[in-house]
């Protein structure tokens, strides 16, 4: 499980340090709009199947967060990073669900892509999630 965890956190801090260096530079704005251009591009080209395909996705990803955290209160028997997991855990819920809101309103025609998501939040998660990955990484390393 160490290993899984030590895999799992090093992906995360690999995959949320792409965005996180664009929020410490001040300009994730350019990212956020690459990432729409993208999806949106990707909607086209899938048609009515990526409503499917997206909603997918979002619960894929709420496994692999779920089983994260799982890993990590398993794994990591230090308070302050089990007090974090909760944090991060807390938002992170609220995170998804706000997600799940704007999915659901943006397939039933009440939003356009361009308000689908909350990018305030979407940078607040990416730092929260590249500094607990570091911090297990950390903790795994030397502790």
């Amino acid at each position: 499980m160490i290993l899984a965890l030590g895999i799992f956190a090093g992906i995360l801090l690999f995959l949320y340090s792409l965005y996180f260096i664009r929020i410490i530079k001040g300009k994730p704005q350019d990212f956020e709009i690459e990432l729409l251009k993208s999806m949106t591009q990707w909607m086209v080209q899938q048609g009515r199947s990526s409503k499917g395909q997206l909603w997918a996705m979002y619960f894929f990803s709420v496994l692999l967060e779920l089983t994260y955290f799982i890993l990590v209160l398993l794994v990591i028997k230090n308070p302050f990073i089990q007090f974090f997991t909760a944090l991060l855990a807390g938002v992170e819920t609220f995170h998804l669900a706000s997600t799940a809101v704007s999915f659901r309103r943006f397939f039933a025609g009440q939003t356009m892509i361009s308000q689908l998501f909350n990018w305030g939040m979407e940078r607040m998660s990416a730092i929260l999630f590249f500094t607990h990955s570091l911090l297990v990484l950390v903790t795994l390393l030397f502790f």
